[in-house]
């Protein structure tokens, strides 16, 4: 696996497992289709959730585009910066 920068904690990848793993593309289609998600882990960053439950919402129009996933993503990557940066004067 690829690893993380020092900085970067490891409960924004919480997971490196294979989503739907032992799961065929019909189950998985249909799951999807049925209002079925993955369940986000417990140790998940709750700025991560957040988006990736957006990321989920049935109805497309109401999903983030790429600008504000990104835009969210580097807030919350440099807030995480902050809060190391507390720890280390």
């Amino acid at each position: 696996p690829p690893s993380l920068p020092p900085s970067l904690p490891p409960s924004l990848l919480p997971s490196q497992s294979e989503p739907w793993a032992k799961t065929t593309h019909a189950q998985v289609a249909f799951n999807i289709l049925s209002g079925k998600r993955l369940k986000i882990p417990i140790n998940t960053d709750p700025a991560l959730a957040e988006i990736m439950k957006s990321c989920w919402e049935g109805d497309p129009k109401w999903r983030p585009n790429f600008e504000f996933i990104h835009r969210r993503l580097r807030e919350r990557f440099v807030a995480l910066q902050n809060e190391v940066r507390s720890f280390f004067p």
